[in-house]
């Protein structure tokens, strides 16, 4: 993993009518960490991203956080960081859940620039 800040430019938007998000998605598995902003900072959760955006980012993960819940996202080997927002929750097809991330702020280089 170079330097994966990417532009990319879809033909397509990934549009699923459950859930709002408007901005062009990029399907891209990575491996961040999630923490809830109450717990210890020295507990991370490793989740996989299923797509992402500018300002958010679709995970798979083995709990269930509530809609509104804040969260600290880290990863990229330390490059990026972002204070996010559960928008949305769905049961995932092959167990687990589909949480949608929205970043409040972010510090680093996300994968997806503008």
């Amino acid at each position: 993993m170079n330097n994966l800040a990417i532009a990319y430019q879809p033909s397509e938007e990934i549009i699923n009518p459950s859930e709002k998000r408007i901005e062009k998605r990029i399907p891209l598995g990575l491996s961040i960490y999630i923490r809830r902003t109450i717990n210890n900072t020295t507990y991370f959760r490793l989740v996989k991203t299923e797509d992402v955006s500018w300002n958010g980012v679709k995970i798979v993960c083995d709990v269930p956080l509530e809609i509104g819940a804040e969260l600290v996202v880290s990863g990229l080997k330390g490059k990026f960081s972002a204070v996010a927002q559960v928008r949305h929750i769905a049961n995932h097809q092959n167990g687990g859940w589909i949480i949608g991330l929205e970043f409040m702020r972010k510090t680093g280089k996300w994968v997806v620039i503008k």
